[in-house]
């Protein structure tokens, strides 16, 4: 824990920052979470060539349009009415446990309940988003 306190020692609490470390590759440090972070890749997955996420941020490198992701992150990833979703492949439904007992509509049910990162989501909408620049 230590390690990464010194590690991350430039975040403030209740915000998020946007950096841009080359002309191509921007990160979002959400500080989020896995399941969060993918659903927020998915939404931006159009604002670059790739979009990864993991627990703490989601990268973006290729063609960026730098104010158009700060739209659509302001318009549609931190807005007051949104709804993010998580991209399940269809083999990991298909290994649910009992998933083939019950009928879709439960199967459904199951898996939002079970991904549900709504809470996240608002606590994340909350917070300030901080835009900087690392271009060496």
């Amino acid at each position: 824990m230590e390690t990464l306190r010194e590690e991350y020692d430039w975040v403030e609490p209740g915000k998020t920052f946007l950096i841009t470390y080359e002309e191509d590759y921007v990160v979002w440090w959400t500080f989020a979470g896995k399941l969060i972070n993918a659903a927020i890749a998915e939404a931006l997955a159009g604002e670059a060539n790739k979009v990864v996420s993991d627990n703490l941020s989601v990268s973006l490198a290729g063609t960026i349009d730098y104010e158009s992701l700060k739209a659509v992150i302001n318009n549609v990833v931190l807005s007051e009415s949104v709804e993010l979703e998580l991209p399940l492949d269809e083999e990991f439904v298909a290994e649910l446990k009992f998933g083939e007992c019950l009928p879709q509509s439960c199967r459904d049910e199951e898996l939002a309940a079970r991904y549900d990162f709504s809470d996240q989501c608002k606590l994340l909408s909350r917070q300030s988003m901080v835009s900087a620049r690392i271009v060496e």
